[in-house]
């Protein structure tokens, strides 16, 4: 077997993220949904790949909508849900010029997570930092230890 057959495949890598990743087209119908999402949401991904995030995954379709309107990446969005709060990332995906869908990490935070993140101190830092790496000319790629996109400006 060659090198490249034994390579692992996008597919492979986004199926086993340990966060919950969904993938739209830029009309938001669901082109994705790993094992993970599945297993958080208690979902089957076969059943609504193929349908508007609108109508089976509302709960996701403002943070899909705002990323692919604006073309800008929205981190650290909440949202409550029946088993619990989530925290989502979304990202525009491009293609030249084009928007040609979103992706949607989310995860489930810890309650320290939870606690930091409602403070008014962390806010304040947060929108400071956040100012600073919009504002820079190089690009930046920020991820946490386990490897998550923070952000990117």
């Amino acid at each position: 077997m060659t090198a490249l057959n034994k390579a692992i495949s996008d597919k492979n890598i986004v199926e086993f993220f340990s966060s919950g990743i969904i993938a739209t087209d830029s009309h938001g119908i669901i082109t994705h949904i790993n094992r993970q999402s599945e297993k958080n949401l208690q979902i089957i991904a076969r059943d609504l790949i193929g349908n508007n995030i609108s109508e089976v995954l509302p709960v996701f379709h403002p943070t899909t909508m705002k990323c692919l309107q604006s073309g800008q990446p929205l981190m650290n969005q909440s949202i409550d849900m029946d088993e619990g709060q989530l925290v989502i990332h979304g990202s525009p995906v491009w293609r030249g010029q084009d928007i040609v869908g979103a992706i949607l990490n989310f995860h489930v935070p810890d309650t320290f997570e939870v606690s930091a993140n409602s403070s008014e101190s962390y806010k304040e830092l947060n929108r400071q930092l956040e100012t600073i790496i919009g504002a820079s000319s190089d690009g930046i790629w920020v991820c946490d230890a386990k490897g998550f996109i923070v952000t990117i400006n």
